[in-house]
């Protein structure tokens, strides 16, 4: 009989923070642009972290209670970016396709909370009117903006993903050559 293989934990894992961060956006999608772009959302970066840690402690589980940093690291950064990447995809399908009046309602409540974050930065007069200005011209679910926020993300990332590699991490110990006398 032939034994089945396991499914790969950066997959598996992978697509169950992919799934958990779809459905956090979807969620807040149905509740209305203040929520869609509440501060609290952000907390489902989260979600592909955890999912990394728990893969990453499977996977040496797996391997007789050993992994290399080096692997933890494909392991960790990858569900990072798997679920970051297709989550970006949903929301940009969701933006620019599927629901456009939807991106026109969160413009507005967008435009507001990216102002009150400049003044609250220290932002005043014609500085500020001239970045509300610049403001209104972009477009924050364009294609080069969800792209640019998931190159941010990942070089944010990164560093966490070492971290957490660094400390997930076992190496077997050397072996020791037998010496007979």
């Amino acid at each position: 009989m032939m034994q089945r293989k396991p499914i790969p934990v950066l997959l598996l894992f992978g697509g169950i923070a992919t799934v958990g961060m779809i459905l956090v956006t979807f969620v807040t999608y149905k509740a209305g642009p203040q929520t869609f772009l509440s501060l609290e959302v952000d907390l489902m970066y989260l979600i592909p972290m955890i999912c990394a840690v728990i893969a990453a402690n499977i996977e040496r589980k797996r391997q007789g209670g050993f992994l290399e940093f080096r692997n933890a690291l494909r392991i960790i950064f990858g569900i990072l970016v798997m679920a970051t990447a297709l989550q970006g995809l949903f929301t940009w399908l969701l933006m620019n396709v599927f629901d456009t009046h939807f991106a026109q309602a969160v413009r507005p409540v967008w435009l507001a909370k990216s102002e009150a974050a400049l003044q609250s930065i220290g932002m005043t007069g014609d500085q500020l009117d001239k970045n509300v200005a610049a403001l209104k011209d972009s477009d924050p679910f364009s294609l080069g903006a969800v792209l640019f926020g998931l190159a941010k993300f990942y070089i944010l990332g990164f560093p966490v993903s070492v971290l957490l590699a660094a400390i997930i991490k076992r190496k077997k110990p050397a072996q020791q050559p037998t010496t007979t006398l």
